[in-house]
């Protein structure tokens, strides 16, 4: 047993190794392994079972954070650092100092939490506030760092600049060295030549000092100390008398170097002994960066979220799962089947029941490990809408506890462990216990079982139990707070499914597992005339109950997914017809645009068309090339609005009934144009003649104006003759630029107008039949007193475009209409 006191409150959990039951002892070694010092790793063993829910949701919170900035946001700084505590409790020692490389540990302490407070304050103040809070009350030191790079360099060595004298010391050796180096390149070459040393041998160095490698033999022909020889005696390693002298002096430079660097050292550590306090709390803000960053790694690999916490005892779990099953299944491309259980409401204690192997003991471990990870500040993995509750004690009775040494059978153990549960149980506590009342004769130990529950319903704890009694079954199902549960078996294929489903009992398939392994036919119907049919019966109409209600369960779940399925495709198409209604708008609107443009283009060439003919004084090579002038515009104006026409009509709402070939829907065939049919716009009231036909367009002149039609944008009029010039104008007028131009009618009505308002309706008809190139127009403006006929022939006399005019034939109209012929 383990207990300790949290906040007055007595926390127990049972027994005492219940780390290494649930496997909790593993999360911690895996915490571990990705701790990248020992501060952090410090932090992991020290990890306790937290019973405050403002506890658990802070470390639940700190370690979220950090999960998104690990899998979201830019690298966050490598946490990676030596332990500098061992470094700065020696400092406290007068008279020592640092080493280089514990400077070295020190400046990069220092730099890696000024690195993490920086990446803080670039995200914001209200981005990742628990994991900034770690950081609010740390000093950054940069003067110590500055002093600490003024001393080494990149490699973490002493750099010559540390200190002039340094700099002076070094400077005068690397002289020395190479005046050494100079003379024993000569006295190489005489030895080599005179065959003292062997080939390819050179200087070497022993105890810091330059030496030649001479042969045993030649030893006394080369004047010098000998300072070492090989193993073998065949070599000895002289150092020439001519360098012995420079080789001390440059031994005395070395000391002056090492005297140099202490002082050194020494000067440094006297600057930073007085900060060891912040450095210490930044070596131990740092480790719990590391311990911190090690869980979120672990939870982001067993795809582990937070759920919601809520200071009660109860569980409302979806999808959990068993952390190491699933790492385990993940290796070898298994699938954990996950977890869903609700107890602390109406039920308050759940029994299990089912086939041995079946996973009701992994039921219990899933319970145990993922209530003890939370509890510990660690993300589990689980749904996040699961509800997860905080318990004060955890008792487990999990596996064999027989002990030999205290002379305990199975059972003795089992009742101890109940004992102790009925003792100290109570509303805050999750109990688990597997295989209750097993280890005796059944008949009698399902009746202790049974009391045992009754006993532990009235302490008000939160219990799961497995069992294979019926007669807990019974009681389960009877007792108020108490509910069956039923690990799922596949009676067909004989395996296990491994699901916890809650509401009904679970059948042990103790007959069926027998068949399967080959049990003879004989035992087991003995074996069912003993046990008797009212218990063969019973389990075998809970198999029946339990298929059907999986069966039902399976079609519940495929009608939810055809109907989730239905819904996607709903939403999808609903989206691409809002994109295509949107679309068409878009393209609508940029073709109202274009065609006011290309309107008001028109209109502008129309008027300046008028204006360069009157001022032509009718010259008729003039007025043509005007005149074809403005028929270009008007077919390339054309052309334009025909292609962005059929860039709308392919939009669903204005495509017309027609196929893509140009038929009909109701199948009749494309009409056959011949040269000379009367023909009409489909979407304009306009006409014009059939002048040849050529694949899928045809060649039609609409007055003056001659262009290329496409099949589907005809039809044929009529009669199919032209229609005449003296028939009244039918229809409505057009307010699209086409349809004033193509549409023109050779003859104006302005009988009952005032005098000013008839010549105004004149001029307008003689303009139109300039540019469409018509040579002759009928004015009706009736008989009458003769006044406004009057009025209007002296209006023509003044227009030099006019050629002629007289009065209409007497059967039509006589003298109340004036035909006028224009000059060509």
């Amino acid at each position: 047993m383990h207990c300790y006191w949290v906040n007055f409150a007595f926390v127990m959990l049972y027994p005492e190794h219940i780390e290494q039951k649930l496997g909790f002892d593993q999360i911690r070694i895996m915490l571990a392994e990705q701790c990248m010092a020992n501060p952090g790793r410090e932090l992991v063993d020290a990890m306790v079972f937290m019973t405050e829910l403002q506890g658990v949701n802070e470390a639940l919170q700190q370690t979220g954070e950090m999960m998104e900035i690990l899998q979201f946001h830019d690298a966050f700084p490598d946490p990676g650092y030596d332990d500098v505590r061992p470094a700065l409790k020696r400092t406290a020692i007068s008279g020592t100092f640092l080493e280089p490389s514990e400077m070295g540990k020190i400046r990069r302490l220092l730099t890696t939490m000024a690195s993490v407070q920086d990446f803080f304050k670039t995200k914001g103040s209200d981005k990742f506030p628990a994991l900034k809070a770690l950081t609010g009350d740390v000093k950054k030191m940069p003067e110590v760092v500055r002093r600490a790079d003024s001393i080494l360099d990149e490699k973490g060595e002493i750099r010559d600049t540390a200190s002039p004298e340094l700099s002076r010391i070094r400077k005068t050796m690397h002289q020395k060295q190479a005046q050494i180096a100079k003379v024993m390149q000569g006295i190489l070459r005489k030895a080599q030549e005179e065959g003292w040393i062997d080939e390819g041998e050179g200087i070497t160095f022993r105890d810091g000092r330059m030496v030649l490698p001479v042969r045993a033999t030649h030893k006394r022909s080369l004047r010098g100390i000998v300072l070492d020889a090989s193993s073998t005696g065949k070599t000895v390693f002289i150092e020439p008398a001519e360098i012995v002298d420079r080789n001390n002096e440059l031994r005395e430079l070395e000391y002056e170097e090492k005297r140099e660097i202490i002082r050194i050292l020494s000067e440094f550590t006297d600057f930073i002994r007085p900060h060891a306090p912040e450095l210490i709390l930044i070596n131990e803000r740092l480790g719990y960066f590391d311990f911190i960053r090690s869980k979120a790694q672990l939870a982001i690999r067993l795809k582990a979220g937070i759920p919601v916490v809520r200071d009660e005892p109860i569980i409302e779990w979806k999808d959990a799962v068993h952390p190491l099953l699933y790492l385990i299944n993940l290796r070898e491309n298994r699938e954990t089947v996950p977890l869903t259980i609700r107890l602390g409401d109406k039920y308050r204690i759940l029994v299990v029941s089912g086939p041995n192997a079946g996973g009701k003991s992994v039921c219990l471990k899933t319970t145990g490990l993922l209530q003890y990870m939370l509890q510990c500040g660690m993300p589990v993995p689980a749904s996040p809408n699961s509800v997860f509750g905080i318990f004060r004690d955890i008792f487990i009775d999990i596996g064999d506890e027989q002990s030999i040494e205290n002379d305990l059978s199975t059972y003795s153990s089992h009742l101890l462990h109940m004992k102790y549960f009925i003792r100290h149980a109570g509303t805050r506590s999750l109990v688990l216990i597997d295989e209750l009342g097993a280890g005796t004769e059944p008949s009698l130990g399902g009746a202790i079982a049974e009391a045992i529950l009754e006993k532990l319903r009235q302490t008000g704890c939160i219990c799961i139990a497995t069992t294979h009694y019926t007669s807990l079954k019974h009681y389960a199902a009877s007792a108020e707070g108490l509910i069956n549960g039923a690990m799922q078996f596949d009676s067909g294929r004989m395996v296990p499914l491994y699901k916890l489903e809650i509401g009904k009992p679970g059948s042990s398939y103790a007959f069926e597992i027998a068949r399967r392994i080959g049990l003879p036919e004989e035992i087991l119907s003995m074996a069912r005339q003993r046990v008797g049919s009212s218990q063969v019966d019973y389990d075998k109409h809970l198999r029946e109950v339990l298929r059907d209600k999986r069966y039902w369960e399976q079609k519940r779940e495929k009608i939810r997914q055809t109907e989730k399925k239905i819904e996607e495709t709903l939403e999808k198409y609903t989206k691409e017809l809002e994109e295509t209604n949107r679309m068409r708008r878009e393209l609508l609107a940029n073709a109202r645009k274009e065609a006011a443009a290309l309107v008001e283009g028109l209109n502008k060439r129309i008027e300046n068309a008028i204006r360069e003919i009157r001022e032509a004084q009718a010259e008729k090579e003039k007025t043509k090339m005007i005149r074809q002038e403005l028929q270009s515009y008007v077919s390339e104006s054309l052309r334009r609005l025909e292609g962005e026409n059929a860039v709308t009509n392919e939009t669903p709402r204005n495509r017309s009934p027609k196929d893509s070939t140009g038929r009909e829907e109701d199948g009749r065939s494309e009409p056959a144009f011949e040269k000379g049919d009367m023909v009409r716009l489909t979407d304009q009231d306009i006409t014009g003649e059939v002048l040849d036909v050529n694949g899928p367009s045809v060649l039609v002149a609409f007055g003056n104006m001659v262009t290329t039609v496409p099949f589907n944008r005809l039809e044929k009029t009529e009669g199919g003759r032209r229609k005449s010039l003296d028939q009244p104008a039918t229809g409505k007028t057009s307010s699209t630029w086409n349809e004033r131009f193509l549409s023109f009618v050779p003859q104006t009505d302005v009988r009952g107008m005032r005098g000013e308002e008839a010549l105004q309706e004149v001029a307008r008809l003689l303009d139109e039949a300039l540019v469409v190139g018509v040579s002759e127009v009928r004015i009706l403006h009736g008989k009458g007193n003769g006044i406004l006929r009057s009025l209007i022939r002296d209006y023509l006399q003044k227009q030099h475009f006019v050629r002629s005019f007289r009065d209409e034939h007497v059967e039509r109209g006589g003298s109340g209409i004036t035909v006028v012929t224009i000059a060509s």
